[in-house]
């Protein structure tokens, strides 16, 4: 092809009757534009984070000690008899509550866009590419805030019941301390989750368990519907291709749309059946690149939820809570009313340019341990 530039003379031809320039420009094709943001609203953090508006950067929420609300010592009521003629009985003391703090933090990023490149661009708007790509990284900081709420120990309650697990050889060494017997979850240091049959479904076991619990610690309110399994695809696709799982869907008159991805096997799930054993899966496919950009090393990219971590929780609006109260799920994020994920663009006359800014404030608290189980690393055997 004969290019202006070259400075060498070709005769003419179909490759050389015009200047080239960006594909898109003009009126000749539509514009070609590859590249992955994602859409604030499509993020799986949605699914199973409960979002609510805050007015102040640091403010407290109620929680009561749901055990108070059951308390019966004397279950043939023998401290509540009431003889004639006496004072009416009083047992017990109110049910007990505090108020625990968040703060919310304030963060923000921008870059600049000169007035020559928004005036002369061939590639359509610059702005809104930029403000994209902001949105699209907040985002993912969120997602990354709420596993780590979801992995450290520190939030999950320590008296009564057990909720979070190092690794899965923790919770088969525990079975005889839970009430099953010493090998219900399979062998101590030898078995993990994806080692269950068709006659012993670990996976089964597990969501289970979780579920008892969950229902034990929430005074029985808490279904199985109400509950939802956060995992990695990485995850999804190694649960998906067990023994225990391909056993039971081999028998099933659906085993055809186990091949295929379809119906409650779709490809959402990498073949999981959903619900499975009566909880619904949430795949999590929010990716991040923790690497600064430096243009000589090749980026790794890896998926926000960890792999082979299995958390099961109470999702968005599962949660009713007390008469006049919101309802809630086990993560709640509290965001400022103003200034969470917002866009914002300031001309700079003097320099021809323009700020592309962003900010956003919120903070993430797992307000409902009780009703959340974690397996961090569900593949490790080791106890």
């Amino acid at each position: 092809m004969a290019f202006p530039t070259l400075g060498q003379f070709s005769t003419f031809g179909y490759q050389n009757v015009y200047i080239p320039g960006y594909m898109g420009d003009g009126e000749s094709q539509k514009r070609f534009i590859v590249g992955y943001t994602l859409n604030e609203e499509d993020f799986a953090l949605n699914k199973y984070c409960t979002v609510v508006g805050a007015d102040k950067p640091i403010a407290y929420y109620q929680k009561y000690n749901s055990q108070d609300f059951v308390r019966v010592p004397q279950a043939a009521g023998n401290d509540l008899r009431w003889a004639d003629g006496t004072d009416r009985p009083r047992a017990q003391e109110r049910p007990r509550f505090t108020f625990l703090n968040y703060e919310l933090r304030r963060y923000g990023d921008h870059d600049f866009i000169g007035d020559m490149a928004i005036e002369f661009s061939d590639i359509g708007p610059l702005i809104p590419v930029m403000q994209e790509t902001f949105a699209t990284q907040f985002m993912v900081r969120r997602s990354m805030a709420a596993q780590t709420a979801l992995t450290t120990s520190g939030n999950y309650p320590t008296d009564g019941t057990t909720h979070y697990y190092a690794d899965y050889g923790d919770l088969a060494n525990a079975a005889a301390s839970l009430g099953y017997s010493a090998g219900y979850f399979g062998t101590a240091g030898t078995d993990n989750i994806y080692g269950g049959t068709l006659d012993d479904p670990f996976i089964k076991k597990v969501l289970g368990h979780a579920s008892r619990l969950i229902l034990l610690r929430s005074n029985g309110r808490i279904k199985q519907e109400d509950l939802v399994m956060v995992i990695s695809p990485w995850t999804a696709q190694r649960l998906a291709t067990t023994r225990e799982i391909r056993s039971f869907n081999a028998q099933s008159p659906q085993a055809a749309d186990y091949t295929q991805a379809k119906g409650i096997f779709s490809w959402n799930t990498f073949g999981l059946p959903n619900p499975l054993y009566g909880i619904k899966v949430v795949v999590d496919a929010t990716t991040k690149n923790t690497a600064k950009q430096d243009h000589v090393n090749a980026d790794v990219q890896s998926f926000v939820v960890a792999n082979d971590q299995i958390s099961i929780m109470a999702r968005p609006g599962g949660v009713a809570g007390l008469a006049g109260s919101s309802p809630y799920s086990s993560l709640v994020l509290f965001q400022h009313k103003k200034w969470a994920m917002k866009p914002e663009t300031f001309p700079d006359v003097e320099n021809h340019r323009v700020k592309v800014a962003f900010s956003d404030m919120y903070t993430i608290e797992m307000v409902a341990p009780e009703l959340t189980f974690t397996i961090a690393d569900a593949a490790t055997a080791t106890v």
